[in-house]
């Protein structure tokens, strides 16, 4: 039965390409965001986290007019925090 669903599929493959390549290239568009977000959730789930207690550390950013936000932050901050 999946033999013939395989060649009904290829046979309406052939005859409509166009839609084919629509359907084909937002598959591969789709696959492509999806693979690329969970590449980027898996790195920041990771940082930092070959650190004991690692659930216990923050990150502290700051915030400057020319280069943006930076996680970069002066030495006497941390006597303070």
């Amino acid at each position: 039965m999946l033999k013939n669903y395989l060649k009904i599929a290829w046979r309406n493959i052939l005859q409509h390409k166009s839609y084919a390549v629509i359907n084909v290239f937002g598959l591969m568009v789709g696959m492509s965001a999806c693979i690329l977000i969970g590449m980027y959730v898996k790195k920041e789930l990771s940082f930092d986290t070959f650190h004991q207690n690692s659930d216990r550390i923050a990150a502290i950013a700051t915030e400057h007019a020319f280069f943006g936000n930076m996680l970069s932050t002066p030495y006497p901050l941390a006597d303070a925090i």
